[in-house]
């Protein structure tokens, strides 16, 4: 998938291209109060990010499917996103943004929203009847913004790393 906004390049990630991989690496360390959050690692390096984006299948949850993006600014070139969208088999036709990160000094610039509009709007046109996503409990901003890009909640979950949060969902109008 490559979506194209009037600022964004949405673009599969490559797990081999260097620039990528440095790209995102440099995303990731810039978001430390999500991966404080979400019990993950708080250093990134680049074995990381390799590691991150590696095909392999979930052996808990082996008929989803991963694809990771990277969001580049289209007058610079440089990563200032990523997202993740998971798809379980396409009977459940339930799509989930499992991650989207957004530089940490470009957020509140509109970006996220622009995103999320992209992506929708290429599920929703695809097929796909709803889209959910996982919110952790000490989120508040995460919150805020998918609550008010119109997702609900539906109840609470916890994620891979065992941390509670809150499942949102929007259906396709």
């Amino acid at each position: 998938m490559l979506i194209k906004t009037e600022r964004l390049l949405i673009e599969e990630a490559d797990p081999t291209d260097r620039e990528t991989i440095d790209g995102l690496v440099a995303l990731f360390n810039s978001n430390p109060e999500f991966h404080r959050a979400s019990g993950e690692r708080l250093i990134w390096a680049a074995a990381d990010l390799e590691n991150y984006l590696a095909d392999d299948p979930n052996p808990r949850f082996p008929t989803l499917e991963s694809h990771e993006y990277a969001v580049r600014e289209r007058a610079t070139g440089q990563i200032v996103g990523t997202v993740e969208l998971i798809a379980p088999i396409p009977s459940d036709r339930i799509n989930w943004i499992a991650l989207m990160m957004i530089q940490g000094d470009r957020q509140g610039a509109g970006l996220g929203s622009e995103i999320v509009a992209a992506i929708e709007h290429e599920l929703f046109s695809t097929g796909w009847t709803e889209i959910r996503v996982f919110v952790h409990r000490d989120t508040d901003l995460a919150h805020q913004f998918w609550t008010g890009a119109g997702y609900q909640p539906v109840g609470e979950a916890l994620s891979a790393s065992g941390k509670p949060g809150m499942v949102l969902r929007k259906p396709r109008h």
